[in-house]
């Protein structure tokens, strides 16, 4: 297996376990740790993570393509992220991260950390979106081709089908798209939806990583 697709598996695995504990309570670990990162960069400790919640903003700068625990507040390389959940869908979080050529912004329901213990590095940051609406989902997909580099016609492909039979082509099983690597980093988005319920769900995970031979 790719260090890519495991990547994707991993935010497929997340989005997946979102869909089934909607509603669920997070639990809140102990408001400890660095406010704020090197550098410019938001903390993802717990107490990091707190005031990204309170203040509604995230920075992080992965510029040079190589993004380290440290950088985002952390005390060692065994010491894990901790999970930012903006609570609010009316008010998402403003998260801008700068690349190596360009910048990506995106206004994030929730931020997710992938780091693994022992290694210095953070591996991949998941975005979570929920769009209004099919035209809003159908909207954030396209933007994504034109502002970070999916294949536009992989895109288009899938949003034929999806406006053809909504239910039908997007499920809780997810669907993601091949990652793009205009800003330098890659990007890749996945899509889930839960028709069922008391309402119905779109959700998008951002997925963001380092693109080969971008360190430096």
């Amino acid at each position: 297996m790719t260090h890519r697709t495991g990547r994707t598996l991993a935010t497929t695995a997340v989005a997946t376990a979102l869909l089934a504990c909607l509603g669920c309570q997070v639990s809140r670990a102990p408001k400890e740790g660095a406010l704020d990162g090197r550098h410019g960069n938001s903390s993802f400790s717990p107490a990091g993570a707190e005031k990204i919640e309170r203040t509604g903003r995230a920075h992080l700068d992965w510029s040079t393509g190589v993004l380290r625990k440290a950088d985002v507040g952390l005390a060692s390389d065994d010491e894990p992220a901790t999970w930012v959940d903006g609570g609010d869908r009316d008010h998402p979080i403003a998260v801008t991260i700068d690349a190596p050529r360009g910048r990506l912004a995106v206004r994030a329901d929730d931020i997710a950390v992938e780091d693994h213990p022992g290694e210095p590095d953070i591996r991949s940051v998941t975005l979570r979106l929920h769009p209004r609406d099919d035209d809003a989902l159908i909207a954030r997909l396209r933007e994504g081709v034109t502002s970070y580099g999916l294949d536009a016609g992989q895109v288009e492909t899938w949003v034929a089908s999806f406006a053809d039979d909504p239910r039908r082509t997007c499920t809780t099983l997810g669907w993601s798209t091949g990652p793009g690597t205009t800003l330098g980093l890659e990007v890749s988005y996945t899509v889930q939806c839960k028709w069922d319920g008391p309402e119905q769900i779109r959700l998008v995970l951002v997925d963001v990583g380092p693109a080969p031979g971008e360190s430096g």
